[in-house]
């Protein structure tokens, strides 16, 4: 009872045995206690852990007289205790209400909590532009953590910035089948697909690129993933406008359109969607 995480709060709650957090002398034995249950024994002719084991277990194991006979017990509960009333001293509730509240507990350590700390570390690289010290601290924390997809989307960024954009498509694929088996938040999945799309970009895949960006935008519609896609398909259809009106290519396209027109194939004639300038030949 006397090591649960709440006795601390308890304490502090109570007005018998408040004042008790601020005398260090308590604090170190109420901490050996804790530490060490076997050296309760040693502390019970202390009237404080008697009182402390009271408010633990709910009942008054001290009288109110033995409260006062110890000096311990000058709040307003204990003096009602022995039948009579006192005024509260000012004085004294100006020090209770400067109690220090109890230190937070330390955060359990754990694979996870590592895998995070690896993380911080290899966004503190990115950062700095080190980018083999940040694969190697996002390696470490996928290790750790597999079911993390954001690791994996860190680690396509720091391949972008490489400029080595197949390893960057590879490891985002990766990102978006594990976070669709693992069920991840469908930003994360529209995130690590936008990044495939910016890497196609780069490797001049405009198509492709494109229709990675229209998925991404049904899993996750972002303002930015959709800038993206109508900057892409403005330049792939500037690139054909242009290519229409490109000589070689034109004539290359008339002759392939005549042998198809000569085999009854006039439908798949090359052509699609021709552009507005495209001159009307006879």
């Amino acid at each position: 009872m006397l090591s649960s995480p709440d006795l601390i709060a308890k304490l502090a709650l109570d007005p018998s045995t408040r004042a008790f957090l601020s005398q260090p002398d308590f604090m170190a034995m109420l901490s050996e206690v804790q530490r060490k249950p076997d050296s309760f024994a040693q502390h019970m002719s202390d009237p404080r852990m008697m009182k402390v084991l009271s408010v633990a277990l709910g009942i008054n194991v001290m009288s109110g007289a033995d409260a006062a006979a110890s000096g311990f017990g000058d709040d307003k509960d204990d003096a009602m205790d022995t039948g009579t009333f006192s005024a509260p001293d000012p004085a004294q509730q100006q020090s209770t209400r400067q109690v220090p509240p109890p230190p937070p507990a330390k955060p359990v350590s754990g694979p996870k909590q590592d895998a995070l700390a690896e993380k911080e570390l290899g966004n503190a690289a990115y950062k700095a532009k080190d980018f083999v010290a940040a694969l190697a601290h996002y390696d470490a924390a996928i290790e750790l953590d597999p079911a993390e997809i954001s690791f994996l989307t860190n680690k396509a960024a720091v391949f972008f910035e490489q400029k080595e954009f197949g390893k960057c498509i590879e490891v985002c694929d990766t990102a978006v089948e594990k976070g669709r088996e693992l069920r991840v938040d469908y930003k994360i999945i529209g995130k690590a697909m936008t990044r495939k799309g910016n890497a196609l970009c780069k490797l001049d895949n405009l198509e492709d690129a494109i229709e990675v960006y229209a998925k991404s935008l049904m899993e996750h519609r972002t303002a930015d993933t959709l800038k993206r896609k109508d900057e892409t398909e403005r330049t792939l259809k500037e690139r054909n406008r242009v290519a229409y009106l490109d000589p070689v290519k034109a004539d290359a396209a008339r002759e392939e359109g005549n042998e198809l027109f000569k085999q009854q194939k006039v439908r798949v004639a090359r052509f699609p969607n021709p552009p507005d300038c495209l001159p009307t030949r006879g």
